[in-house]
């Protein structure tokens, strides 16, 4: 599932993994993904 959302930021907003990471941290409220 973490790795679904990551995707879908990285498509919609063309970001890199590390920026995507970041939002994800952001919108989802942490996500640990080790």
């Amino acid at each position: 599932m973490t790795d679904m959302r990551i995707t879908h930021l990285r498509h919609r907003f063309g970001l890199s993994e590390g920026q995507a990471r970041l939002y994800a941290d952001l919108c989802f409220g942490g996500v640990r993904n080790v």
